[in-house]
């Protein structure tokens, strides 16, 4: 029979999740299981946190010239799970977009060494492709 340690999982390592391998928009989420009923909720869909829940927490710090600043972002299982479907389904339908008409505008761009723009390209709406 097997040990009941060697049953446990490793709460303590991030769980990776993005728009792929290749992308730079890569968030770490550290998988963690409340030890107490914390006052925190997820950010989402306003959630307690109970004793024994999942939760995946995120801290962001910022840095500029003068000062330090951060925060922390807290998800239950369920919104995480939704946020990383969605991100599988809108890469699908990136690629089988038909660019409705409805939802293509005009990008404009400064012409160089003006403070004047012109018309640049087509860009859809829904997959931010360039038409």
């Amino acid at each position: 029979m097997p040990s009941a340690k060697g049953k446990q999982k490793n709460h303590h390592l991030p769980f990776y999740y993005g728009m792929g391998e290749k992308s730079n928009r890569r968030c770490i989420l550290k998988r963690l299981i409340a030890s107490r009923h914390l006052l925190r909720c997820c950010d989402y869909c306003g959630k307690e946190f109970r004793k024994g829940d999942v939760y995946y927490k995120d801290r962001k710090v910022m840095v500029s010239e003068n000062e330090v600043s951060g925060y922390t972002l807290y998800e239950c299982p369920r919104c995480h799970h939704r946020r990383i479907q969605h991100e599988k389904r809108y890469k699908k339908f990136q690629k089988n977009c038909r660019h409705p008409s409805k939802f293509i505008h005009e990008v404009w761009s400064y012409i160089p060494g003006e403070a004047v723009k012109q018309p640049d390209h087509f860009e859809c709406g829904l997959c931010e492709k360039w038409i």
